[in-house]
């Protein structure tokens, strides 16, 4: 057999043309048109530094993705690459299977130095989805089977796999199956949690919720649980037995201010999952943190501790590397950081917003974490005569076509990298890393508020001629 592997030399070199025909053979077709109607779908990347994006085509790109949460510390940080090279360099060992690692012991002891009251145990796995899984199955597991119901909000979202999507608002037009029993409630609403709690029971009257899963802060809406929502949520669980499961998988490692949201509210989850930035931008890594009771009555015994685990829980250099990153980001007081990049951002933000009332509608967020909705003129959009009438029934379609056509004058004009979401309303998100400057902050404000006061049908016909030249009208989140 004659075979044309590609070394990893051959890959550093590829160019556009050929890594979008080697996406089209082998990895989607679809994807490629999705990107190849934006600038930075068609330029490649030489590297990446800090809060920089350097590309082969000599741009020097400011993130404010943030990596979707990843990035809290920045690309390609220098102490984590030296700890991982000198990991490497002394062979130290990755699958601990049949020996216990000094490297998982001491992530899960770090971790339960830094979070509060009892979240002591810790199971890691490779990404946030699966993290979700697992607190979901410890959850049933602590009422051994015997409840059959979990709950969520209406404005939730905590992952693609098929588990994580049953308790997610549902962003799709095919219907997945379900895990079964899954239940929603209104976002922030205490009412609607108890009517939802008073409705599931068992015919002896106790309650037949295993688990109630909450956001503190909803990162793909950019809106907070209330105070009163929280601590009530917390009570209700309480009184019934439920467990109470905080997803901080993206608000997670000061990208909101506190280390965790929830500890705006005073109180403790029964269990808390995280991931993102708990790789340090290096390493896919995720846990689900339990509190003392959970964790013994569900898994530690010698029958079910192995219920859930994977190949690569405790992966040498995945541990090493979570290390790093916490011990980095509590030494070098990435709260205080947070706090003042957020407090920068909101004042820079709502100036953006007065100095343009006709264009802006909210501005929300905190800490690294912010988002702008627009006050989008459809009318005006629908007059552009190329406009593709067949996607007009998806009603965000407007709002999606006139943020990515900001995003790619950003990028384009400015050398800014952003990104949006579309839970509820379309957001052009704001998520500078902790390491960006006050000068990150006025620039980025700056040239979005000479991009606000170009002719937005323009932008966009110009978006939608470079969509259609590539034969191309996919508008999905990049």
């Amino acid at each position: 057999m004659n075979k044309k592997l590609l070394s990893i030399e051959d890959c550093h070199q590829l160019n556009i043309n050929e890594i979008k025909k080697l996406y089209k053979n082998h990895i989607s077709n679809a994807l490629v048109s999705i990107f190849e109607g934006f600038s930075f779908g068609n330029e490649t990347v030489k590297y990446a530094e800090g809060q920089y994006i350097y590309t082969n085509q000599n741009k020097k790109i400011l993130d404010f993705t943030g990596g979707l949460g990843v990035l809290n510390i920045g690309h390609n940080n220098p102490k984590i690459i030296s700890e991982r090279i000198n990991y490497q360099k002394s062979k130290r060992m990755e699958v601990y299977k049949n020996y216990l690692s000094p490297y998982l012991a001491g992530l899960s002891h770090n971790i339960a130095e830094i979070l509060p009251s009892d979240l002591n145990y810790s199971f890691f796995c490779n990404s946030g989805s699966e993290a979700i899984d697992g607190s979901i199955k410890i959850a049933y597991k602590y009422h051994n089977g015997n409840r059959k119901y979990i709950l969520h909000s209406n404005r939730s979202f905590h992952g693609k796999l098929l588990s994580s999507l049953s308790v997610s608002k549902d962003n799709y037009e095919i219907s997945f199956p379900k895990l079964a029993g899954t239940h929603d409630y209104e976002f922030n609403n205490l009412d609607s949690l108890n009517k939802k709690i008073s409705n599931l029971k068992k015919n002896n009257g106790q309650s037949d919720v295993y688990a109630i899963l909450v956001e503190p802060f909803s990162a793909s809406s950019m809106t907070s649980n209330s105070k009163e929502f929280m601590q009530g949520v917390r009570k209700l669980c309480d009184r019934h037995d439920i467990v109470l499961i905080f997803d901080e998988i993206y608000t997670g490692f000061y990208k909101t201010g506190k280390l965790f949201y929830f500890e705006n509210f005073d109180l403790v989850p029964d269990v808390l999952v995280l991931s993102k930035s708990l790789g340090g931008g290096k390493s896919s890594i995720s846990g689900y943190i339990s509190r003392n009771k959970i964790a013994k009555k569900s898994y530690d015994n010698m029958s079910d501790v192995l219920m859930h685990s994977t190949t690569y829980n405790g992966f040498g250099e995945e541990c090493i590397t979570a290390i790093s990153a916490i011990n980095q980001m509590i030494e070098n007081n990435y709260e205080n950081k947070s706090s003042n990049i957020g407090k920068e951002l909101n004042k820079e933000l709502k100036k953006l917003k007065e100095l343009n009332p006709k264009k802006i509608k909210d501005v929300r967020g905190a800490g690294c974490l912010y988002g702008l909705v627009l006050k989008i003129d459809s009318l005006a959009i629908k007059s552009i005569k190329i406009m593709p009438s067949k996607f007009l029934a998806d009603e965000k379609f407007i709002d999606k076509l006139v943020i990515t056509a900001i995003m790619e004058e950003l990028y384009t004009k400015h050398n800014i990298l952003t990104t949006f979401k579309d839970n509820t309303e379309v957001i052009l998100c704001v998520e500078p890393s902790i390491i960006s400057t006050k000068e990150d902050i006025i620039y980025f404000t700056k040239c979005l508020d000479q991009v606000l006061n170009k002719n937005i049908v323009l932008l966009v016909s110009n978006l939608l001629k470079n969509k259609i030249k590539n034969n191309n009208l996919f508008l999905h989140k990049p």
